[in-house]
């Protein structure tokens, strides 16, 4: 069954990644303290992945973007809203949507590796090859021990027929994961 993203699922999970904040809402004179505060984003961070996650099991897949999105918000640092995220969008057969909200993820998130591993790979999946490679190398800056930036990168560089540059790329793939479980996933 193929889905179609409406423009206002989509809206609805730029607004939720761009605007909802944790922790708005008011009342004690006292303001919490770091560790409330990250105790409380996270259990935000669960709620959110958990509704998403029976969302997309029953197949409300729009729904499920919006509190992947919102899971996302409340805990930047997590890499499961990310992949879900992407997920929702190749079973809604929406690679280009996808590819606009990991533009945002890039913007918001600069410092997070899985913001540029998944907008390089729905580059990928588009065979925008040069900028996919560029976003997986941005991937690699800022974890350079996560193989799969340096295995999609060797995908790419094999296919664009630079195959020294490719098997530099899928050995140091393997270095780091020698037991394969990136290419078994794949």
């Amino acid at each position: 069954m193929k889905h179609r993203l409406t423009t206002s699922a989509f809206a609805t999970a730029v607004i939720s990644l761009t605007l909802i904040a944790p922790g708005c809402g008011g009342g004690s004179e006292e303001p919490p303290g770091e560790a409330e505060i990250a105790e409380a984003a996270l259990e935000l961070h669960r709620e959110h992945l958990d509704g998403a996650r029976t969302l997309y099991g029953q197949g409300k897949l729009q729904e499920a973007l919006g509190q992947a999105a919102r899971a996302l918000v409340a805990l930047p640092e997590s890499p499961e809203p990310f992949a879900l995220i992407s997920q929702i969008y190749i079973e809604l057969g929406s690679d280009e949507d996808a590819l606009g909200f990991f533009e945002i993820a890039t913007r918001n998130y600069a410092d997070r590796d899985d913001s540029w591993y998944y907008h390089g790979y729905h580059l990928y999946r588009l065979d925008r090859w040069d900028e996919a490679l560029a976003s997986f190398a941005k991937a690699s800056e800022i974890d350079p021990e996560d193989p799969r930036h340096h295995f999609r990168q060797g995908l790419i560089l094999q296919t664009m027929g630079d195959f020294d540059g490719a098997r530099a790329s899928l050995r140091r793939a393997n270095e780091l994961d020698p037991e394969d479980a990136i290419t078994a996933a794949r």
